[in-house]
């Protein structure tokens, strides 16, 4: 489901107060900010998070205390698309620094 269908879906728990936690969390990614070549339609779609996520919140906070956060987790192995070459992934690998545990 994409990020504002679940947002609309927990709203109304949100809004209820019946949740001990008032927060919308939502993943990004470092790609929404520095670009690469290559993958921009995934870059593109973690900007519109960014961008959803900052709009949400300053809708839901002043009026009902929800934050609503975006978290940038760093690089999670998966099954990548194609599009994801080991030049590409060693290339983004170099480009970025880590301040965790190794990869």
């Amino acid at each position: 489901m994409s990020s504002a269908a679940l947002s609309g879906a927990a709203l109304p728990d949100l809004l209820s107060g019946r949740l001990v936690w008032r927060a919308r969390a939502q993943t990004s990614s470092i790609q929404a900010y520095k670009p690469t070549a290559g993958i921009l339609d995934y870059a593109c779609t973690k900007g519109a998070i960014v961008a959803f996520t900052k709009g949400l919140g300053m809708d839901l906070f002043p009026k009902h205390g929800i934050r609503v956060n975006t978290v940038a987790p760093g690089p999670v192995w998966c099954a990548a698309p194609a599009a994801c070459t080991q030049s590409l992934c060693t290339k983004l690998l170099l480009r970025f620094t880590f301040s965790r545990g190794s990869i």
